[in-house]
């Protein structure tokens, strides 16, 4: 049989209650695949490298087993298909690098959680931090300045003005009664027909 490792994160929610049960239950799994636990060493609630399923956080756990290598494929499905398992990693080792003397899990688990009631605090602390990055109303400021900007759109009636002054240009059609003023002097053009006959009149009189 060959040595393993197996590194997988679990979902930092789990009390160490619920954390114990999922150790024992991959412990169990390795043993029906005729593999052996070398060792389980429990590193603690420690933050991501980047989000896994919207999680910042995880709690590390390492567990060191032999086994045929033929089934640790089985093993890595079974992690694979655990809700509570984030994520997970299988590599080969040498038999030195198998941990010598391995704590015992029930003493690892109350030290782990005496570790994440550390980091809660100092989650917290990183919390209150942020909190004066959400000073928003200063952003907010400029936004009061809107109306002003309206203001050229309260001039629109000074540009209708030249409308107004349609009316002027049709007066010159109101001037078309003075071009007909020729026409009723026609009667002073007649006179001199007038006077004709009026000396033809008194020639033959004469």
């Amino acid at each position: 049989m060959r040595f393993y490792e197996t590194l997988y994160i679990v979902h930092p929610a789990l009390e160490s209650g619920r954390l114990k049960d999922i150790i024992l239950e991959l412990e169990s799994h390795v043993k029906t695949l005729d593999g052996k636990i070398l060792a389980t060493d429990i590193w603690g609630k420690k933050k991501l490298a980047y989000l896994i399923n919207k999680q910042k956080y995880g709690t590390y756990i390492l567990v060191q087993f032999n086994a045929d290598g033929s089934k640790v494929s089985a093993l890595n499905q079974e992690l694979e298909h655990n809700p509570n398992i984030l994520s997970h990693i299988t590599t080969r080792i040498e038999k030195d690098d198998v941990i010598k003397d391995p704590v015992v899990i029930e003493d690892q688990l109350r030290e782990s959680s005496m570790h994440q009631g550390q980091t809660k605090t100092t989650e917290d602390k990183d919390s209150s931090k942020a909190a004066p990055e959400e000073e928003v109303p200063e952003e907010k400021a400029p936004a009061k300045e809107a109306p002003a900007e309206e203001a050229p759109a309260e001039e629109t009636p000074a540009e209708e003005a030249p409308a107004e002054e349609t009316p002027a240009e049709e007066t010159p059609a109101e001037e078309t009664p003075a071009e007909e003023a020729p026409a009723e002097e026609t009667p002073a053009e007649e006179t001199p027909a007038e006077e004709d006959k009026n000396v033809d009149k008194n020639e033959k009189e004469d």
